[in-house]
């Protein structure tokens, strides 16, 4: 059995931009992780993230962020080293609220 040193010991590194899926706006702080490990790190202020030197593919991406849908996704190669990942906004539609003056004077 033949195995490849470019196989063994070799480690790998994603990075790319989070954006916003309506907007196209980057998203800074989303937090990114592999899944089933503990490699992670967050987006920066222009949406910008890497993660470094995790041990083998194929693996699961998750991004999440407050305000948005958590998205998941799949790396199988090494090819796929540079990622642009869209979250979707959570719209929350909110009922009229109504102010009305009240007179303190009485």
């Amino acid at each position: 059995m033949i195995i490849s040193n470019a196989v063994i010991g070799q480690n790998f590194t994603v990075e790319g931009i989070i954006t916003d899926s309506k907007s196209m706006e980057p998203v800074p702080f989303a937090n990114i992780y592999i899944d089933g490990t503990t490699f992670s790190a967050i987006s920066n202020e222009s949406g910008n993230f890497k993660l470094l030197n995790f041990p083998k593919l194929p693996y699961k991406v998750i991004v999440s962020r407050l305000g948005y849908y958590k998205s998941e996704i799949e790396i199988n190669s090494n090819s796929d080293k540079w990622r642009v990942i869209e979250l979707e906004p959570k719209l929350h539609e909110l009922d009229e609220i109504v102010v009305k003056p009240t007179n303190i004077n009485g």
